[in-house]
């Protein structure tokens, strides 16, 4: 069995985890940072953005055994995810030859991964784990929750949809899509639709309405279920995001070491040379100023790290977060906070949300399932500006008598924004594009 990264194998055989220090301080930062982040590009982005690199052990060669540093890429990241060794189970089977996909010539194409109930071993702790049995199950049922799947909430994107994967239609059950238009001044506003049975079965669609309206009245209800614990929730954010400083912190430490040993190394190799024989004095010079620049580099890198992200919260910075922490709404609503930070708290909180169009009027029933079952109702009201504009040139009058009693009704019309009366050009506007 060939061990993952972060393993290596005494001249017995058996299976420990590598002796290297920095080495066990990635692959642990790895699934730190997976369970905060949530994402495999998450994940990725922040070892890229930081410089932090895996240790590979060569397998075969002259070298083997020794240990190279690499930089991560999104394959290797899904890889020590997936791989049941970290949790200490030893399994065989997880991947099989397709026939059909083998290509002639290539030994190693048509390989496909199999499920679970088709390995052929799996035995809990047999190997020295990273994680535990759970915390691997949970990994596993989160990137498949990533994936774009009907049956699935997929990976937060950068959408101003907050609901985006959790809403659900009242109506037949399935999972509702989001549909952008762009309006005023190039903002996007969404739309939920279910059109599952009009796509499968060519059927009629079974309702569709504006997500801006649903979307402020689940906010409400987060911001009212959020208060109470909103101290406890940012002081426990602020602590962890301290902790994976620290262990970002702890590995740049763990490379200057490594430098620092290597220029000591280079050092006493040079002084145990004989003078005379300059021809590998001079090689041996050369390795001593290689391993002193390479120290000089990390030294300025980790200063500018630490310029950048200081290793601990200063105590401004903590009474900042319990001031901000009172009011929830502005943080919420805030131009720093992200449409992807908002759905990311959201699906801490909230399972699925169902909402059903009530008749054929503009009301709106919302149900919101929490997390741990508990389940709230409410109505929120949808925006409706094109049902007159449609009905009105089905009672045959002229166009001006049409215009009149549009301006009749003018003042009790507020347009999808609601902020107050629609006014004569922008109802002028919507019965033109509406005109039969």
């Amino acid at each position: 069995m060939a061990l993952p990264v972060g393993y290596g194998r005494r001249p017995s055989g058996e299976a420990v985890l590598d002796p290297d220090e920095q080495v066990q301080a990635v692959v642990r930062l790895v699934f730190d940072l997976f369970d905060r982040l949530g994402t495999i590009n998450a994940v990725l982005c922040f070892l890229a953005d930081n410089n932090i690199q895996l240790g590979v052990r060569l397998r075969e060669g002259p070298d083997r055994g020794e240990l190279l540093w690499r930089r991560p890429s999104r394959a290797g990241v899904q890889n020590m995810l997936r791989h049941p060794a970290y949790a200490g189970i030893y399994a065989y089977g997880r991947s099989r030859i397709d026939p059909r996909r083998r290509q002639a010539g290539r030994p190693y194409t048509g390989r496909v991964c199999t499920e679970r109930e088709d390995w052929y071993v799996y035995l809990p702790g047999l190997l020295p784990a990273y994680i535990s049995v759970e915390r691997y199950e949970r990994n596993m049922q989160r990137m498949d929750a990533n994936r774009a799947r009907a049956e699935s909430i997929g990976v937060v994107r950068d959408g101003p949809a907050l609901l985006a994967g959790l809403v659900a239609c009242g109506r037949c059950g399935k999972k509702m899509s989001v549909r952008y238009q762009r309006g005023a001044g190039g903002k996007l506003h969404p739309a939920y639709v279910c059109g599952s049975d009009k796509t499968t079965f060519a059927s009629g669609q079974c309702q569709q309405l504006a997500g801006d309206c649903v979307d402020e009245q689940v906010t409400v209800l987060l911001l009212a279920a959020m208060a109470p614990a909103a101290v406890e929730v940012s002081l426990a954010a602020a602590e962890q995001g301290q902790a994976q400083r620290a262990q970002v912190d702890q590995i740049w430490r763990q490379r200057l070491e490594r430098a620092e040993f290597a220029v000591d190394r280079a050092r006493r190799q040079y002084q145990l040379a004989e003078p005379e024989n300059r021809l590998v004095v001079r090689q041996l010079e050369k390795d001593w100023e290689t391993a002193m620049g390479e120290r000089q580099r990390l030294k300025e890198e980790y200063d500018r790290f630490l310029a950048v992200r200081p290793r601990t919260l200063s105590a401004a910075e903590r009474e900042q977060i319990r001031a901000l922490a009172a009011d929830v709404p502005g943080i919420w609503h805030a131009p720093t906070t992200s449409d992807a930070d908002r759905k990311q708290l959201i699906r801490h909180l909230v399972e699925r949300v169902h909402i059903e169009v009530i008749g054929t009027n503009e009301k709106v029933k919302v149900q919101v399932t929490w997390a741990g079952g508990h389940r709230s109702e409410s109505e929120t009201v949808r925006p409706v500006a094109c049902l007159t504009a449609q009905l009105l040139p089905a009672t045959h009058h002229p166009g001006p008598a049409v215009r009149g009693r549009r301006d009749e009704r003018r003042a009790d019309r507020r347009p999808p924004q609601r902020r107050g009366p629609a006014s004569s050009e922008a109802q002028q506007d919507v019965h033109q594009e509406r005109r039969p």
